[in-house]
């Protein structure tokens, strides 16, 4: 199964390859669709623009494909209209209203009534003392009375009163014991306590009857948030104040929040309004999230591809939830068109277009959903995969094709399963409480074997509980989908012939090949029978196919390295002369809840095990060492590293297999240097195997300048 999954690979890498060109080599035809058409059975698609975006003809064309719904992202704030009483800026807001008029595109009005962006002049009179909250009203009253009637006509929603409720947790102050105020402690609030917020929602409704009004508000997933916006809107309406919906602001970030808290939110907000907006959305790739400013100015900078994945995931799980609630979702408004324009800064990579204005990966994933998948019920028939380590639970499959993961990495930022396990990009994996990553594919995965890796806060490593094969020009590790024939692969009760290898020069390389030869029970070097030829996939060898490597640990001491080639899927044997060295390293192997059958424990001088492997014929594909300076035997006799290592690396390189991997030498004698290391191995190993060598001086850098030479590191390893 799994040689020919690897090969239909292929040939579906070769076809993605050609149609990207187009019908026969023809360049591709630009899709003409864009959010507002995929999105049209769901909600409005909208965008926050400046006049840049709005007098540029691509930046035009860019927001015509895609949105139905446009948001002036400063332009109709009450500072930039009304600086001082009376004086009215309307030139950019009635370019961005005449731009919709000219285009149908609806408006959606921000912002009337907010603390920052505000016309100070209205709190204050001609002197600069405050006036009385009745004067206050009646200058709000008279701008959002004067906005509003402007833009009736082409506005179909505002954004009424813009922040209002206090961040934080909402506990009481420790050294006060004052409970907490719900609200901000605004100017407003200051002086008028939340009366405010419904004289502003009363002011216009006056002023438009039919639009739509919005409280709106940033974190309104975080729950304690969530609670005070619900309690806030709950009473107004209650008390009959005119407020249609309430708009999240979702500038998140790759880390959060979590669906959970956002479903909750909707949910709970769906019980007292009839629409949700999600008003403000971009994803910024630090750990900021909603007012927070940390500024990435100045030229955009190279994301970790990792970070690209987070990204994508964030905004791929966002829009599914949002696709749930369709019946209460109406709108959906990016916060800005391109990362050129956001407010966070390009290097905060938020949108789904770049500082080009060309789109990402994530516009895709964001625009080219599965409908089915949305609403996808998944069997909870999982069991573990047949590539598993012995006694693994985990990486699970079920009878639909989907894989479920598990990774305990309780201090990591991020886990990703890569290499297009669940789609694009691969499954981003998500923490519980207990510090345990888990996750399932978006979707079902093709049947057969596929290649996987784990990354770790942008580190590659591969899953603990799986079995690890040659694939991707690495080690990769392995999960079988199982395929509803896959007794057709199963290894029958009839007669088997052998399995050979030939080995065959190449002119083309220079070099000599080997190749796997299944001889059928009946040849006899007589008959002619018919030849299939099975090509491994590129990054692979015939290795892959045949065995897994063999490790071989002397002076193995508390089984660091044991524990690390265990946990790639090698078999290890473990050996070191003291016991209770072995006894503490078959301990770790049980902390890292590795199988005890992945490791053969050996209490044993290294070279007279070595020399019994070698009479028995056991090969390894890999030898570690880290030898000691001096020692005594059991009988007194003294051993020292610069008499006997030569022999040693000797005796251990005729127990290496046909094609090893690496061989590897510690060595923290001072008196040895680098240099020595690579000539044994080049005796000793290149001789036999070719390959290339790496060796390093070890050193230690001191507080006062300089280093205090260490050791040396010989690393032999194939081509």
């Amino acid at each position: 199964m799994k040689k020919i999954s690897t090969f239909l690979l292929g040939l579906i890498c070769l076809a993605g390859t050609v149609s990207a060109q187009g019908p026969w080599g023809r360049p591709p035809v630009e899709d003409p669709t864009g959010y507002k058409d995929t999105y049209q059975d769901y909600f409005t698609v909208g965008v926050a623009v400046n006049m840049r975006n709005v007098t540029d003809p691509d930046q035009i064309a860019l927001i015509k494909k895609n949105f139905n719904s446009i948001t002036a992202e400063n332009d109709m704030k009450p500072v930039s209209l009304q600086p001082r009483e009376g004086e009215w800026n309307w030139e950019n807001a009635d370019r961005i209203a005449n731009f919709c008029r000219e285009n149908n595109i609806p408006l959606r009005g921000h912002c009337l009534c907010w603390h920052s962006q505000f016309a100070d002049w209205m709190f204050v009179d001609e002197n600069g003392n405050d006036v009385p909250k009745e004067v206050f009203y009646e200058r709000l009253r008279t701008h959002i009375h004067t906005v509003v009637n402007r833009y009736k006509d082409v506005v179909y929603a505002w954004d009424v009163v813009n922040e209002a409720m206090a961040d934080g947790d909402g506990r009481r102050n420790p050294w006060t014991r004052e409970e907490p105020s719900p609200y901000r402690q605004s100017r407003h609030f200051k002086l008028c306590g939340d009366e405010f917020i419904a004289k502003a929602f009363e002011f216009a409704r006056e002023a438009d009857p039919d639009a739509l009004l919005f409280y709106n508000d940033y974190n309104a997933a975080d729950p304690a948030k969530r609670d005070r916006i619900y309690n806030m809107v709950k009473k107004m309406k209650d008390a009959g104040v005119p407020i249609d919906g309430i708009g999240m602001q979702g500038h998140y970030n790759i880390y959060g929040p979590s669906m959970a808290d956002v479903e909750a939110a909707i949910q709970k907000y769906a019980t007292i309004v009839d629409q949700i907006h999600f008003t403000e959305l971009d994803i910024r790739i630090n750990q900021e999230m909603g007012g927070q400013l940390r500024f990435s100015r100045g030229e955009a900078k190279p994301v970790p591809e990792h970070v690209k994945v987070l990204h994508e995931a964030q905004y791929a799980d966002l829009f599914k939830v949002f696709r749930k609630y369709k019946d209460v979702i109406t709108n959906v408004t990016f916060w800005n068109l391109s990362d050129r324009d956001s407010w966070l800064g390009q290097n905060n990579y938020p949108l789904p277009f770049d500082k080009d204005y060309k789109p990402k990966r994530v516009y895709n994933i964001i625009k080219n959903f599965n409908p089915a998948l949305d609403n996808a019920e998944i069997k909870e028939d999982f069991v573990p995969s047949a590539m598993n380590q012995p006694g693994q639970q985990y990486p699970m499959v079920n009878s639909q094709g989907y894989a479920r993961f598990r990774v305990v990495a309780p201090d990591a930022k991020s886990v990703i399963v890569s290499l297009g396990l669940g789609g694009q990009g691969g499954t981003v994996l998500r923490k519980n409480e207990e510090g345990v990553w888990m996750g399932t594919t978006e979707g079902p995965m093709d049947e057969g074997f596929h290649y996987y890796h784990l990354t770790i806060d942008g580190g590659v490593v591969n899953d603990p509980g799986a079995k690890n094969y040659y694939g991707s020009v690495r080690w990769e590790s392995g999960i079988e989908i199982p395929a509803h024939d896959q007794d057709f692969y199963a290894v029958k009760n009839v007669p088997h012939g052998q399995v050979t290898q030939v080995l065959f020069p190449s002119k083309e390389t220079g070099q000599t090949h080997r190749a796997f030869v299944y001889l059928p029970p009946q040849y006899d070097g007589k008959k002619k029978f018919p030849v299939l030829y099975l090509q491994h996939g590129w990054g692979e060898d015939e290795t892959a196919w045949s065995r897994q490597p063999k490790i071989l640990n002397l002076f193995a001491y508390t089984g660091g390295a044991t524990m690390a080639c265990a946990s790639a899927g090698a078999q290890v044997c473990h050996c070191d002369a003291a016991k209770g060295m072995v006894q503490w390293a078959r301990e770790n192997r049980e902390l890292c809840g590795l199988p005890e059958n992945s490791t053969r424990w050996i209490v044993d001088d290294a070279l007279k095990f070595v020399q019994r492997e070698a009479r028995r014929g056991h090969f390894y594909d890999g030898i570690l060492m880290d030898p000691p300076s001096y020692g005594r035997g059991p009988s007194g006799e003294v051993w020292k590293l610069e008499n006997e290592l030569f022999g040693l690396i000797d005796t251990c390189a005729q127990v290496l297999s046909d094609q090893p991997l690496f061989y590897l030498i510690n060595s923290y004698t001072t008196g040895f240097q680098a240099s020595v290391l690579s000539n044994m191995l080049e005796k000793c190993v290149v001789s036999r195997h070719g390959g290339k060598i790496d060796s390093q001086e070890l050193c230690l850098p001191v507080t006062s300048g300089g280093v205090l030479p260490a050791g040396a590191s010989g690393r032999w390893y194939h081509d």
